[in-house]
């Protein structure tokens, strides 16, 4: 992955469209209980998305 696709992110931003590549995004939640909003939508490249929780993913 490229160095510059890798990102911190924070809890209650939006986040728009990026690369045409890979892109890594970290967010500390603060907390290990509760729920997650995660709308998105996919336009014209195949999108995947992977949570990580406690080092496993969800």
């Amino acid at each position: 992955m490229n160095p510059q696709q890798q990102k911190q992110g924070n809890c209650d931003v939006q986040y728009k469209s990026g690369a045409n590549e890979p892109e890594q995004y970290t967010i500390d939640v603060k907390s290990n209980f509760g729920k997650l909003n995660f709308p998105y939508q996919i336009y014209q490249v195949k999108d995947s998305i992977i949570f990580i929780t406690v080092a496993q993913s969800v």
